[in-house]
């Protein structure tokens, strides 16, 4: 079985990019014929591959775009083993501004999609409302566990700081990324204001933020300046471009407070590691995260305080939550389709 993935990889890392990353690195390890071409959209890919295309029984897509979903439907009307996933909401944004028009030509392409793989049941139900049939679609967690990872230790850069501040607060986003002037995605402003409350009950605090990179920079800046203003500039950093893996594993706790998700394969992955994980409830989450209300910074706080004041339960429970990877459906998936071919 010759697979083809094409879709975001490694740096920068965001959540997509190390799903990508380390399903090719699966596929390998067990001696399937893989090749991932990685960064290209699905549009310029099918155009540079002409016709390679036929040269595999699986072409697995993660792509955003909604022209470029419409050519891969297009390839499935073609007769090819086309596998998409939808790991977000781009689905449901598209279709909320989309006319007439545009939702049928989305509906028609996503109809001939081979299979369509949606990290909640909310993707399912929208591909259900386009036409799509239940035997298209399957809802699997993004989650695949480290490969290689697990053998990188933490950077040099972040070592000293990780050793010397407990509890240490590990927190990750692809970016500061605003969504009004009080809000961003991800939440950054309210772990500000979390530590700023902790420090004084936990002098020792440090955090951690991981941003696959900046994103808007006058923001950025803005927080910085906040995190200085507040006086607690020594024990909270933001950490560009950097693995999250490898520092997640010494966290004490896990935290996003984000104010939109697809799924949050660092809450999965932060459990898998045995550490707690703190999430707001915009989402579907792993089971076994303590979740808290979105936007909410006094549930936020009380979530934090409830599992620093009995670490041991909370970290006992985080053990328990064994996640389970997605490898094996997702293998599954790649079997049926060839085994159609």
């Amino acid at each position: 079985m010759k697979i083809a993935i094409i879709g975001p990889y490694p740096p920068p890392y965001g959540g997509i990019s190390i799903h990508v990353q380390r399903l090719g690195a699966l596929l390998d390890q067990e001696g399937f014929d893989t090749e991932i071409f990685p960064n290209i959209s699905a549009r310029k890919w099918l155009a540079d591959a002409r016709g390679n295309w036929f040269n595999y029984d699986v072409l697995h897509f993660h792509d955003v775009s909604w022209m470029n979903r419409v050519g891969i439907g297009l390839m499935g009307l073609m007769g090819f083993g086309v596998v998409l996933t939808i790991h977000g909401d781009s689905l449901k944004n598209q279709l909320t501004h989309a006319g007439w028009f545009k939702r049928s030509l989305l509906g028609f392409s996503m109809r001939h999609i081979t299979h369509i793989v949606g990290v909640k049941t909310e993707i399912r139900d929208l591909l259900l409302s386009l036409g799509v049939e239940p035997s298209q679609v399957s809802v699997v967690n993004a989650y695949l566990p480290p490969v290689f990872e697990q053998a990188h230790p933490v950077p040099d850069s972040i070592g000293e700081f990780v050793d010397s501040h407990y509890p240490l607060i590990v927190a990750n986003g692809f970016g500061v990324i605003p969504l009004s002037k009080e809000t961003d995605l991800y939440g950054l402003e309210m772990i500000i204001d979390l530590c700023a409350c902790l420090v004084g009950i936990h002098p020792k605090l440090g955090c951690l933020v991981f941003l696959a990179q900046i994103g808007d920079q006058n923001r950025y800046d803005e927080l910085v300046s906040k995190v200085r203003r507040l006086g607690f500039n020594e024990q909270f950093r933001f950490i560009i471009g950097e693995n999250l893996a490898p520092t997640l594993k010494r966290a004490t706790i896990f935290v996003r407070p984000t104010f939109e998700d697809g799924y949050g394969i660092s809450v999965t992955e932060s459990l898998y590691f045995g550490v707690p994980a703190l999430a707001s409830d915009v989402c579907e989450r792993e089971p076994g995260a303590l979740i808290f209300k979105c936007g909410d910074a006094q549930d936020f706080y009380r979530c934090t305080q409830q599992v620093l004041g009995d670490y041991e339960t909370a970290k006992k429970n985080a053990r328990e939550a064994k996640p389970l990877s997605a490898y094996k459906q997702l293998l599954a998936i790649y079997q049926s389709i060839a085994n159609k071919r």
